[in-house]
């Protein structure tokens, strides 16, 4: 006697939406985001957005434009960006926040 299998065939939609729903309670809504990111090609012609933005400039241009922007944004904050700041704590507030975290 021959046994006969017949399988039910899902749509995409439907094998991507159980896949979703599996991942997400196994490991959770964050890291499925980042694991389905990692699949995605984003959106839009970057060959088409890159050639308006930047033309027929070469190298060199492209250099001397960067320089002339930072240039220009030095003179107009009239002193460069500053690095942050490392924030200081006193004696006291450390060992209150040491307290905090045993």
């Amino acid at each position: 006697m021959q046994k006969i299998i017949i399988a039910q065939t899902k749509s995409l939609s439907q094998i991507s939406k159980e896949a979703i729903f599996t991942l997400s309670h196994k490991i959770g809504t964050a890291d499925t985001v980042r694991f389905l990111n990692q699949f995605t090609t984003g959106l839009g012609d970057y060959t088409a957005e890159r050639q308006n933005f930047i033309g027929n400039m070469n190298l060199d241009e492209t250099v001397s434009e960067i320089k002339e922007m930072k240039k220009n944004l030095l003179n107009k904050n009239n002193r460069p960006a500053r690095k942050k700041k490392a924030v200081k704590f006193s004696r006291q507030a450390k060992s209150s926040m040491n307290a905090k975290i045993r």
